[in-house]
């Protein structure tokens, strides 16, 4: 019964990321990555 829980929660895990992906919502991620938090102080 526990192996049968787990495997249910293995499935929902992956079809959650798949859904996610083809939907785009971590597209913007990439850009926010490569900005900086704040701005840097030029002297």
């Amino acid at each position: 019964m526990l192996i049968f829980i787990s495997f249910v929660f293995m499935v929902g895990a992956i079809l959650a990321f798949v859904y996610s992906v083809k939907s785009g919502e971590a597209d913007h991620a990439d850009r926010l990555a490569l900005m900086p938090f704040r701005e840097e102080e030029k002297k």
